[in-house]
């Protein structure tokens, strides 16, 4: 399985950055990354942007009396010399009104704004899910 390369400005890294794959018919999807803050100061996610999606949202997945419930998040805090990771049933950015089918081993391009610690572009490759909690749909 190809990862994608690491992108970075300032001390902020993103990396292992991906798509998932969308059942046909479907115009929502999730991209997830890991960023590692290698400054001294706190940075904070505060959009992201693609030209696949009409919309994005930060969101962050909480279990509550044993039911998955997803949250809308104004921005996601990386502390400095700590990392974030974006994954499946955790914090991730949904993708909303995506324009075309995206399948295994398309690429997609996002751009993710960090506020002052600055902007990273990377490039993200759609996959299918690998373990069984990832493969649990969202429902809105």
């Amino acid at each position: 399985m190809a990862c994608s390369s690491a992108a970075t400005a300032g001390g902020v890294t993103v990396d292992e950055a991906w798509v998932r794959a969308m059942p046909p018919g479907q115009s929502v999807t999730a991209l997830y990354f890991t960023v590692e803050n290698n400054s001294g100061e706190s940075c904070t996610l505060t959009s992201v942007s693609t030209p696949e999606a009409s919309r994005t949202e930060l969101h962050r997945t909480t279990e509550e009396d044993g039911v998955a419930r997803m949250r809308l998040q104004a921005s996601i805090g990386i502390p400095a010399q700590g990392e974030a990771q974006l994954r499946p049933g955790g914090d991730h950015v949904m993708l909303f009104d995506v324009g075309r089918q995206l399948a295994r081993g398309d690429q997609v391009s996002a751009e993710l704004d960090f506020g002052a610690c600055g902007r990273i572009v990377i490039n993200a490759e759609v996959r299918e899910p690998t373990r069984m909690h990832e493969a649990a749909s969202h429902h809105h």
